[in-house]
């Protein structure tokens, strides 16, 4: 496919290989295959979020909470640690550094 002269040298179609001047195809994804063990949450594949970041360097400077709280329980929640009643606050936190 050779390229319209009246465009600039520098402009190039997005969908054109300019080297080979041959239109790109997307690659296929390759197929996904089940994991060994089942993911607790969508989340557990991903790095943890940032709420979950600032968390961790707040307890490595002593800043563990007092209580689990609904907003620590969300943050484990949402970075795939699925809190139990019988977990502190400082279990919560070791979780969610096992997940880095």
């Amino acid at each position: 496919m050779p390229l319209n002269r009246e465009e600039p040298a520098d402009v190039v179609p997005t969908n054109v290989d300019a080297a080979a001047e041959r239109p790109i195809t997307p690659a296929a994804e390759p197929p996904t295959t089940p994991a060994a063990e089942p993911p607790i949450t969508a989340t557990a594949r991903r790095r943890l979020t940032r709420e979950a970041r600032a968390l961790l360097r707040q307890a490595d400077q002593g800043g563990v909470p007092m209580f689990v709280s609904q907003n620590l329980r969300r943050i484990a929640q949402e970075n795939g640690v699925d809190v139990s009643e019988d977990m502190t606050p400082n279990t919560v936190v070791d979780a969610l550094r096992a997940r880095r």
